[in-house]
């Protein structure tokens, strides 16, 4: 039972995650001017280190898992 109250919890974490990453890109969607102008504040936050903030409490990142490598078809 702890086990999947421990999975539960990371899915809720993951799921605060991409909530606060998709109003992130909402709120750039809104300051774009959709027009041919070269400046582009969703291709500007892009370009920037990614940041999400988790309200209510601090979470350790996990390491990044490495790229499994493709073997020749």
């Amino acid at each position: 039972m702890d086990l999947a109250l421990a999975h539960i919890r990371d899915l809720d974490q993951k799921a605060q995650e991409l909530l606060a990453m998709k109003m992130a890109l909402e709120h750039l969607v809104h300051g774009c001017h959709g027009d041919d102008r070269p400046e582009c504040p969703i291709l500007d936050a892009l370009a920037r280190p990614a940041t999400v903030v988790v309200p209510a409490r601090r979470i350790a990142a996990k390491p990044l898992a490495r790229p499994r490598k493709r073997l020749p078809a």
